[in-house]
């Protein structure tokens, strides 16, 4: 199914969006955190736990690299950025202009959670810069780490909007506002 990059952006998105659902109606409501052993026995229960913040977490980190690689093909048109799945890389690779734009946006956003208020917008790209490749290899990796996915969803609307209000053609977002229609359905 080939499909242009800001569709791509769009259903990655949509999909980020049901599996944060899916995982938040997991959760117990009565416990602020869980905690899931890293290997041996665990219930089905934990697994699927595990099994749905992974995938979160894989599909939101791509969406902010394709937002970011798209971004950069919009303002640097006839060239593509560099092949990198690293968040920091991506957009230090923007021009100044947009980093600062997007910085300030990120500093005056609201419903971040209470780590991503004390992060800066590069703090952030920093700290999940290798998310897409972390997550795939877990059993690689020694770290540790948690993610809000409203951060992320900030994040990647930050990264379309800029990217949209640069377009003549408004389908992405059209189909970013049939997304939120479908959710308000729901």
């Amino acid at each position: 199914m080939p499909v242009d990059i800001d569709t791509e952006i769009a259903q990655m998105w949509a999909g980020s969006r049901i599996i944060a659902d899916v995982l938040k109606d997991k959760l117990p409501s009565t416990s602020e955190s869980v905690t899931i052993p890293s290997t041996g026995l665990r219930s089905g229960y934990e697994t699927q736990l595990a099994g749905l913040a992974q995938i979160l977490n894989l599909s939101q980190a791509f969406t902010l690299e394709l937002a970011i690689k798209a971004l950069y093909r919009t303002l640097n048109s006839g060239s593509n950025p560099e092949h990198t799945h690293d968040l920091s890389k991506l957009f230090n690779s923007l021009n100044k202009d947009i980093k600062a734009r997007l910085r300030s946006e990120w500093a005056k956003s609201s419903g971040r959670s209470d780590i991503g208020q004390t992060l800066t917008f590069d703090d952030f790209l920093n700290r999940y810069s290798l998310l897409f490749e972390t997550s795939r290899y877990l059993y690689e990796s020694s770290e540790s780490y948690s993610t809000n996915s409203k951060d992320f969803d900030i994040a990647i609307w930050l990264i379309v909007a800029e990217r949209i209000n640069r377009q003549q053609d408004k389908v992405l977002l059209y189909n970013l506002y049939n997304i939120l229609v479908q959710e308000q359905q729901t």
